[in-house]
This record gives structure tokens, C-alpha cells and sequence, in this order.
């Protein structure tokens, strides 16, 4: 890569639990969704996005979160990847890396980002304002997109944030199906993008699910 001419490219970040079965060393009770009060481990991977080469790999102990560690590791890889003459456009990042912290930086470095947001309720304030002024844009049948750009609570700016509105089933209501009552579940984006609109964000992000 040394030899090529810069490359431009996405990074996909994540985490998992890595549950282990008897005393491995480092290994510690924390949160594992799958296999509660067992020991695990907590791993960090940095791929790049469409060829999946994996940039980065780190090893935790269980009890570190998501975010725990995570500037670091973040740094170290776009130190791999600058030595490889490999520029780094943007990173896709769960909910677990939300922070304004983790955003400032990328900011200062020029890095686009879209990462999804936790439904606080101050999200659930923002859906329903954007309930009342009928901002939802309608993307396909179950569908539709909203955008709007604020400051949440402590933070030093305002940020642009994506909603996607998901149109549920009919609901099953004493044994009969209730057409009349719609349910939605909604997912929230907070990106440093400007060249997408609201679809064109979340498609981004989905691309992150292909590892």
C-alpha cells in the first residue's frame, strides 16, 4: 500500500463480547447479554469498510465498556492507516461510541462519522416535536425520515442528527387484528455528513452490518 497512491476509504468500527468457560487470564464478569455472570472478555475491531481488511483488533477485560479505552484505540488506528498511505474519509460507529468526545475529535480531524444514537428521552422529546410539525419525510410504505440539527444536554454544539420512523404490523388486540393503531419503531443517526440526505445516511450506516 506503501507503493500505491493514497487510498480514501470508510472505517467500520465495533465491539463484542468474547464469553469465556473457566479462569482465563485478563478475563472478568461484566456485560454479556448472552451468557450472564460468566467471565468475558470485551474486544474493539476497526475494518475498512467494502473490502474488510481488518485494520485494528483489540483485547479488554469484560468490564470495559464500549466507549472505555476507546480514543486510544480510535488514534492508533488512523496512526496504522496514515503509515499505510491510507486516508481515512469517514467511520460508521454504534451506539456504544456515542460521545461528544469521540465527535469533537473526528471533527478536528476532518473525519466524517455516522453513528447511532441511544433513544433517551430526550430523543423521544425530538420525535414527538417532529410528530407535531409533521417534518417526517415518507421514504417507501413502512418507512419514513426526519432530520434536525440541535444540542443535547452538556454538549458544546450543535450536531446533525438523522431519524428513520419504521411503520410496525398491526397490532393483535384480544385476538383480532387492530389496522387503526399504528406503532412505529425509530432509529437515530448523529452525523458529521453533509453531502447525504437523510436516506442516503442511513443506507451508510446499514453498510456497517455487512462484516
Amino acid at each position: 500500500s506503501k507503493s500505491d497512491a493514497p487510498r480514501e476509504v470508510w472505517l467500520d468500527i465495533d465491539d463484542s463480547v468474547l464469553t469465556v468457560f473457566g479462569n482465563q487470564e485478563g478475563s472478568e464478569v461484566g456485560y454479556n447479554p448472552r451468557y450472564h455472570g460468566r467471565p468475558s472478555y470485551k474486544v474493539k475491531v476497526a475494518f475498512i469498510s467494502g473490502t474488510c481488511e481488518l485494520v485494528n483488533a483489540r483485547l479488554y477485560r469484560g468490564k470495559v465498556a464500549s466507549n472505555g479505552q476507546f480514543m486510544d484505540f480510535l488514534k492508533e488506528t488512523l496512526a496504522i492507516l496514515t503509515a499505510q498511505n491510507i486516508i481515512v474519509k469517514g467511520s460508521r460507529m454504534d451506539k456504544g461510541f456515542f460521545d461528544e468526545d469521540n465527535f469533537a475529535y473526528l471533527e478536528e480531524q476532518e473525519i466524517e462519522y455516522v453513528c447511532k444514537a441511544k433513544l433517551t428521552s430526550t430523543m423521544r422529546k425530538v420525535i414527538k416535536y417532529l410528530d407535531e410539525q409533521n417534518q417526517w419525510q415518507q421514504l417507501s410504505k413502512h418507512y419514513a425520515a426526519a432530520e434536525i440539527t440541535l444540542p443535547l444536554p452538556k454538549w458544546s454544539k450543535a450536531r446533525r442528527f438523522v431519524l428513520i420512523r419504521e411503520t410496525q404490523k398491526p397490532q393483535v388486540i384480544d385476538n383480532q387484528l387492530c389496522f387503526d393503531l399504528e406503532t412505529y419503531d425509530y432509529q437515530v443517526i448523529v452525523t458529521f455528513s453533509k453531502e447525504y440526505n437523510p436516506e442516503e445516511v442511513w443506507h451508510e450506516y446499514n453498510k456497517r452490518c455487512k462484516h
